[in-house]
Order: C-alpha cells, then structure tokens, then sequence
C-alpha cells in the first residue's frame, strides 16, 4: 500500500519512516529475509507510528492493507511454508486493529466479511500446503 494515498501529513523526519514501512511490507510480502522474523515487530510497531496521526477512515484503510499483505503472503506458495506459517501467527495484529475501529454497523459487517474470507483463505492453504 503506498501511503501516500491516505494523503498522511508527516514532517521530513517522517518521509523516512514511511519509506521504511512500506520497505518493510514489501520484505515481509516478498520473504525478502525469510530468517528475520523480527521484521513483524519492526513493521507493526512503525504501523502503529504512523496510524497515531490518522482518523478512523484512514487507519481503517491502513490496517486493511496489513491484512491484504498478510493473506497475499500465506496464499504465496512460492514462499517458505515457515515464512507463510510466520504470517498466519502475526494476523491477528491488523485483526485487532480493525475491530476496535469496528464501531458502526456497516464496519462490523465489513470485518465479519473478512474473518469469513480468511477462515476459506486460511483453510485452503492448509489443506492445500500443510505447515
């Protein structure tokens, strides 16, 4: 997801950070460093940074693409079973995220939508690709 899209207001320090969280989803996206399960903390705790700033709509938007990234990984069989297993255990950060934005009717719908999608994502990949 690039940030720039949620038209995010950052001082010049800030540039780098973005720069840095969107480097770090495309590592985790790519399995860039399949042995540095740290990453995850690093991405969430920037995550967690830059979403401070941001109203309701735009950390909605920016979690939602955590769990984009995260489904795409666990579905990437081109990557190390380890790695997608690594992504299923570190779902329930952007999960979490969304629920306590989950105020209205219409978003709670929505997030329901999601655990559906995910329980036929995640049950596929196992079944299909045993961890």
């Amino acid at each position: 997801m690039n940030l720039s899209t949620l038209n995010v207001k950052t001082s010049l320090g800030d540039d780098c950070d973005l720069e840095y969280y969107e480097q770090l989803g495309s590592a985790i996206e790519h399995a860039d460093s399949p042995q540095r399960h740290d990453i995850f903390l690093s991405y969430f705790l920037l995550s967690d940074q830059i979403a401070a700033p941001l109203d309701v709509e735009q950390r909605w938007t920016l979690y939602l693409a955590q769990l984009g990234l995260l489904l795409r990984s666990i579905k990437n069989n081109q990557l190390p079973s380890h790695w997608r297993r690594a992504c299923y255990e570190v779902l329930n950060k952007p999960l979490l995220s969304l629920q306590r934005l989950a105020t209205t009717t219409d978003k709670k719908r929505q997030l329901n939508a999601y655990y559906i999608q995910i329980n036929e994502h995640v049950t596929q990949v196992f079944n299909l690709h045993p961890f």
